[in-house]
């Protein structure tokens, strides 16, 4: 929502930046998610076996191992994203390079997420819709309010403000 409401209320221009900006976290975001795909059938497994407890660790393990890789990620990016943004951008969007590392916090925070994520997919699917629905809320509460506050910044803001939320509402 966030690229949608930059390019109708700034411009393209804006909407094409904060991509480009969107570009260093999307490999660990996705990541996460293709790993937690995988994990789905093995958890859902336990639950059918009645194995709590087994289904409890392997969402532990799923959530540690996926959180410490996030955050040595997020760490490389923090570090070094200047130089990156030079390397791939020639320097074009190096006034908003520190969007690199605050973005970083949106694969973090998924990571924390999914293995209680997963654990309750498997025997409360329905905390999966209600979460869902509030990341839409917070998405679009907060894109409309910081954007108009804080331009391009707000939206970086709103993206990680919004999977904060669901990190929240899913440990929860």
């Amino acid at each position: 929502f966030q690229t949608l409401f930059l390019a109708g209320s700034l411009n393209l221009e804006s909407a094409g930046m904060f991509r480009a900006m969107q570009n260093f976290m999307l490999p660990m975001a996705q990541a996460v998610t293709a790993i937690a795909t995988l994990g789905l059938p093995a958890l859902s497994y336990d639950y059918g076996r009645g194995d709590l407890r087994s289904l409890r660790r392997k969402g532990l393990f799923i959530t540690l191992a996926l959180t410490g890789g996030a955050i040595i990620y997020a760490i490389f990016l923090w570090i070094f994203a200047l130089p990156i943004e030079r390397l791939v951008y020639a320097g074009k969007y190096s006034t908003f390079a520190w969007m690199i590392p605050l973005l970083t916090l949106v694969p973090v925070f998924t990571a924390a997420a999914t293995g209680p994520s997963l654990v309750l997919r498997t025997y409360r699917p329905q905390i999966h819709l209600i979460g869902g629905a509030v990341q839409a809320v917070v998405s679009l509460s907060t894109t409309i309010l910081l954007v108009k506050i804080w331009g391009v910044g707000g939206a970086a803001i709103s993206l990680v403000l919004t999977y904060l939320a669901v990190f929240v509402f899913t440990v929860y």
